[in-house]
């Protein structure tokens, strides 16, 4: 059985890459991050199906998701995204 900790993970992680691609200037960089996020979602969905939850209704993503995600602004692009914090945060599960 998958936890809820690797599902919100997973969520996470959807949602970092997405917003590393949403401020990324290079076009090919950007649709690496976006495929990355998409992957990282069918994840979620698959574990959440797993654990016979809703994939409907995701879960939002975390708090320390969203201060990461502030924390890399003003300074986007990509490049200065704060990546140790995130793939620390990764390393989580």
């Amino acid at each position: 059985m998958i936890s809820l900790k690797n599902i919100q993970t997973e969520i996470d992680a959807s949602f970092l890459y997405k917003v590393l691609g949403d401020h990324e200037d290079d076009a090919n960089v950007a649709s690496v991050f976006h495929q990355m996020s998409e992957i990282e979602h069918g994840h979620a969905l698959a574990f959440m199906k797993k654990n016979n939850l809703d994939p409907t209704k995701p879960f939002p993503p975390s708090t320390q998701a969203k201060i990461l995600n502030l924390r890399g602004r003003p300074t986007m692009p990509a490049a200065h995204f704060p990546i140790p914090l995130m793939l620390r945060f990764l390393k989580t599960y």
